[in-house]
């Protein structure tokens, strides 16, 4: 049996009916209050359970990942080439941070574009980052040790698994919000910590209030785009390739991922991010290519945007 509590009484009678499954709402006992500190509200809870309905019945394709033809090179590149890349990572972000500083907060422009220029300055350090940290990644693969770009994950691999990644990625986000409220809990009872918004995050709810479409969409391109592509050519296709190689498949996914998480600088989504690495890593494990979890992380970062944007 699956018991589930939901807001919307029709939607899950209609995911037994079309699963079959017998599912069971939970009523609190006469006289108990409802207390809202001891629950955990996740979203879109309910419409996990139809997706689940779906593959229950075949209506969705099945979650297998299709693995690539040929076996890859072992990575030869080592501890100082990833330490490197991600020097160059940061550095990047940070020239483009100076570049661009006098635009934060009016500077040079009117004060009422003041979120236009932030998020101007989130998309110039995005192409400044992802261009220098991935020719920087190529150029050492290709050029300095000589190996294929195979071996770093930029090779094609079976169109079939596109719709695995996509309805991986959807699965997950339902769980992931329940992670995120555990974590955020966690943070504010255990530690006292009120952790905030990621600043782009930020920037972008207040460009969403305000209907300012230029600066979403900068931050769409930033954060969607070009964040996905740099991210997932230095961490899944360099740091992971590299731990995989040395510490095996599964050392390497938890490692690579806490670093992904801790680049970010923020607490909030400290344990969320770890979650979205770890299935980062699974996607291009089993694929053997860095396209698919580009596409992954590139649809949960836009899910991410429309969801502030259509809340």
């Amino acid at each position: 049996n699956l018991v589930a509590r939901t807001r919307v009484a029709g939607v899950v009678s209609e995911a037994g009916r079309v699963s079959g499954l017998r599912l069971r709402r939970v009523a609190l006992p006469p006289g108990q209050a409802f207390h809202p500190s001891r629950t955990i509200d996740v979203p879109g809870a309910e419409y996990l359970l139809l997706v689940l309905a779906a593959l229950h019945r075949g209506w969705l394709p099945p979650l297998r990942f299709v693995p690539p033809l040929k076996p890859r090179e072992p990575a030869l590149w080592g501890g100082v080439e990833v330490v490197l890349a991600l020097g160059v990572w940061y550095v990047a972000q940070l020239a483009a941070g100076l570049l661009v500083a006098p635009f934060l907060d009016g500077g040079v422009l009117k004060d009422d574009q003041r979120v236009l220029n932030r998020a101007g300055a989130f998309l110039v350090a995005g192409v400044a980052t992802t261009a220098a940290s991935s020719w920087f990644i190529v150029h050492v693969v290709r050029r300095m040790l000589g190996q294929p770009l195979a071996t770093l994950g930029l090779a094609g691999a079976s169109p079939r698994n596109i719709a695995p990644v996509i309805l991986s990625c959807l699965l997950l986000l339902v769980p992931l919000a329940a992670v995120t409220a555990v974590w955020t809990l966690t943070l504010h009872h255990a530690f006292d910590i009120t952790p905030g918004e990621q600043l782009a995050v930020e920037v972008y709810r207040e460009a969403a209030v305000a209907g300012d479409w230029r600066s979403m969409s900068c931050l769409i391109l930033a954060g969607a785009v070009l964040a996905p592509v740099g991210e997932e050519v230095l961490f899944r296709g360099l740091v992971f390739g590299w731990m995989r190689a040395r510490w095996g498949p599964w050392c390497a996914a938890i490692a690579s991922s806490l670093l992904f998480a801790g680049v970010h600088f923020s607490m909030a989504p400290l344990l969320p991010l770890f979650v979205v690495g770890l299935a980062l890593a699974y996607v291009y494990a089993r694929t053997g290519s860095l396209y698919f979890p580009v596409l992954f992380h590139a649809l949960f970062n836009g899910v991410t945007f429309a969801n502030i944007a259509f809340a």
